[in-house]
């Protein structure tokens, strides 16, 4: 088989400080035309710094060594144009953090549209055409009304899918996935892995497939490397590493799964927050004096209650409403119908009222990378809410901050560093602690464990069931992994298109769906079935 990319003994380090940090250390690889790699590892393992080294993508700070060859022609040290030729036209990347990714002041036909022009000189009706043909195949509904949108007017899976449909744009010979499906729920996650099948078949493109979730790896990928410590400890065919793995480490991920069940609710347990029959509906004006003509309905009467430790679990395909539905019971947007938050309605007291409450109600969101100030050290952020609910001392602040570090598993001696060193899972985990650190009665997890891999995923839910048990916390886990919600929720609500369509005990929705749209969610979760997934 020809190598689309061969990479010989690729060295990366970086320049901090007057150090000099190693990140990658003797790693060679190929990928095969026509054939899908997957590199996977834990957060920190070298696997976004290798795929990123290909085409110089890694800064100034970056130190490379060794060969990066695509089709014959060395990248490593190429001259600007050689690079600028090859980088979105034949080698496209799909990063795991969209809305980092995309530019917050131009439109989505913009963006897809600027890619289409550089590489292939199509513009105008031609150009549109093509960029709702490319929304269409990744599962956007409605593409004509997405053309005029930007990104922080789409749910997360949207701007992931946005991502994916700007990197296939120009057929390129190879795609570089960085966790690709990260953000997306299952049934979409299943149709995407066929889309990008089915487009490596036809095209015979090739594929560097980066992510932590190995059910995607064991039925996506042809041959997998293992990476540890910035090097590989384990390669072969995806069906020897799946059944017979050698290495102490390959052994560890694939056993790591989030597994057990929520600790029981007490009996006497008091209601933390509750709606009835809650609306969120965005009205759609037009015209010189915007007149409403219309309305998004993002919600329709959802009704919840969540009590002292207890978690209910939100699923649902990307655009659904669940996120929308958390952030109108946070009062962070407006809304219509009770919400009863600690025995008291809420929801017509003014901003100054909520204020005070805030230190009881706090969220993670589902990007910490765009949810994190780069210009703040992870110290300042972590202790930012202490501040502002509170008048600890400087050190009682970094006692704090030491110890909630070190409860979600990050080295204290780094408080001192800025996000954009860590790695995506590690960012995640400086969000869970920024919401921790005020032991809040309620806490809204939108997709906490997405950008995690299965080994750090697995010890999230476990801080996370202890942290419950231990503080007496209520979770509204909004979550695509239905495998993390059932280890987590005592109660599920399923939301499609701005309605409830099916809520109740966790064992009862996952062990005896009612409705057809519940049991293609679980079948696409835990068979992994593209073709049982529902029908848009």
């Amino acid at each position: 088989m020809t190598a689309v990319l061969d990479v010989r003994d690729l060295t990366v380090s970086f320049r901090q400080d007057g150090a000099v940090i190693p990140a990658v250390h003797g790693v060679s690889f190929e990928v095969g035309r026509g054939e899908t790699v997957a590199l996977v590892g834990e957060s920190g393992s070298g696997k976004s710094v290798t795929a990123l080294s290909t085409v110089d993508l890694l800064g100034s700070s970056a130190q490379t060594g060794g060969s990066v060859r695509f089709d014959g022609e060395e990248l490593l040290g190429a001259r600007e144009d050689v690079l600028r030729r090859v980088r979105g036209n034949d080698i496209s990347f799909i990063f795991q953090e969209p809305m980092t990714s995309l530019n917050p002041l131009h439109t989505i036909e913009r963006q897809l549209g600027e890619s289409l022009a550089l590489h292939q000189g199509v513009q105008g009706r031609a150009a549109r055409g093509r960029i709702v043909e490319l929304l269409t195949q990744v599962g956007i509904q409605d593409p004509e009304s997405r053309l005029t949108a930007y990104p922080h007017q789409l749910s997360g899976g949207q701007r992931q899918r946005v991502m994916i449909a700007m990197a296939l744009a120009n057929r390129p010979t190879l795609l570089i996935a960085d966790e690709p499906t990260t953000a997306l729920d299952v049934t979409i996650q299943a149709q995407i892995l066929e889309l990008l099948s089915e487009l490596k078949r036809d095209l015979g493109m090739s594929m560097l497939f980066i992510t932590h979730d190995l059910g995607i790896v064991r039925r996506f990928a042809d041959r997998v490397c293992v990476m540890q410590k910035g090097e590989i400890v384990e390669r072969g065919p995806t069906r020897e590493i799946f059944e017979t793995p050698q290495h102490p480490y390959t052994r560890m991920l694939l056993s790591a799964e989030s597994t057990g069940v929520p600790v029981p609710v007490r009996d006497d347990a008091p209601v933390v927050a509750e709606t009835r029959d809650l609306r969120i509906w965005f009205p759609i004006q037009r015209g010189l004096l915007k007149r409403t003509v219309g309305h998004v309905k993002a919600v329709n009467a959802a009704s919840l209650t969540v009590r002292a430790g207890e978690t209910v679990g939100i699923v649902g395909e990307s655009g659904s409403g669940k996120t929308t539905l958390a952030l109108a019971i946070m009062r962070l947007i407006s809304s219509e119908g009770p919400i009863l938050f600690l025995g008291r309605d809420i929801q017509g007291l003014k901003s100054k009222a909520v204020r005070p409450l805030r230190g009881d109600m706090q969220i993670v969101f589902q990007d910490p990378y765009g949810s994190l100030s780069p210009r703040m050290t992870v110290e300042e952020i972590i202790a930012e809410g202490l501040g502002i609910h509170g008048k600890p001392t400087a050190a009682e602040k970094r006692d704090k901050v030491a110890a909630i570090m070190a409860e979600v598993g990050l080295d204290p001696a780094t408080m001192h560093r800025y996000p954009h060193e860590f790695s995506g899972g590690q960012r995640q985990r400086i969000a869970i602690a920024r919401a921790m650190i005020l032991s809040p009665k309620l806490v809204v997890l939108d997709e906490p464990t997405s950008a995690l891999d299965m080994t750090v995923q697995v010890q999230i839910v476990n801080l996370l069931r202890d942290l419950q048990q231990k503080h007496d916390l209520a979770y509204l886990f909004i979550s695509h992994d239905l495998k993390v919600v059932r280890a987590l929720s005592h109660k599920v609500m399923v939301m499609k298109r701005g309605d409830v369509v099916e809520a109740g005990p966790a064992d009862e929705i996952f062990d005896a769906p009612k409705t057809d749209y519940t049991r293609a969610l679980m079948a696409a979760a835990f068979d992994l079935k593209a073709s049982d997934a529902p029908v848009a």
